[in-house]
């Protein structure tokens, strides 16, 4: 058994695996920032995608409301005028029951 060292492979075996480690390292890093650089891309195109389509369900829900209180509006403002056309014709049943009881009362007496 011999105990004699190449000390040129050796270290030339040291350094190669060394500057494997390198760019072992340094390949692991980039190439793990680019998959989260393009993952972050996703989400990031995702969530556009999302809020849009919300502010577009958002806009037509708005719409649809804006519908319906401008109906029940309108059925309320027609209610109110038909209400208001009742009390006036009730003042003037009044007034004119009142009216006619004076004219009876004062007739009736002579």
């Amino acid at each position: 058994m011999t105990n004699n060292i190449d000390w040129s492979i050796l270290i030339n075996w040291l350094a190669s695996g060394l500057i494997n480690l390198v760019y072992a390292v340094f390949g692991g890093l980039i190439g793990g920032w680019f998959v989260h650089y393009l993952e972050r891309k996703r989400d990031d195109l995702r969530w556009h995608r999302e809020r849009d389509m919300l502010a577009q369900q958002w806009e037509h829900d708005k719409a649809v409301l804006d519908e319906q209180w401008q109906h029940q509006r309108q059925v309320m403002e027609l209610e109110y005028q038909n209400r208001l056309h009742e009390i006036q014709l009730q003042d003037t049943n009044r007034r004119s029951q009142d009216e006619f009881d004076r004219l009876r009362k004062k007739y009736s007496s002579q």
